[in-house]
This record gives C-alpha cells, sequence and structure tokens, in this order.
C-alpha cells in the first residue's frame, strides 16, 4: 500500500501512530498462531469488548 504523507503534518503523526500500532499488534497477536482463536471462550471475548 503507497501512501502520500506530507513531511510535518498532523497526517505524519497519524500515520506514524497507524504503523506503530499495527507492528505493535503484529508482535503480540502472530498470525500464524491457530491456538490464538481457541484460547477464549465466547463469553471471555464479550468481556474483553464490553465498554
Amino acid at each position: 500500500m503507497l501512501t502520500l504523507v506530507t513531511k510535518g503534518t498532523v497526517e505524519e503523526r497519524i500515520d506514524g501512530l497507524i504503523a506503530a500500532k499495527a507492528r505493535l499488534a503484529a508482535n503480540l497477536v502472530p498470525e500464524e498462531d491457530p491456538r490464538l482463536f481457541h484460547r477464549f471462550t465466547r463469553d471471555e471475548l464479550r468481556a474483553l469488548l464490553e465498554p
């Protein structure tokens, strides 16, 4: 994906935050871990996602 962002702008800062969050998520939750989807019950997932 190509992203055009002007240097020194709010958009540049937001783009950096999005990239940092993506790297963090990739390090914490590897996609290739098949056990991840079986680790939480439906009720546990609901509890995690509730406000």
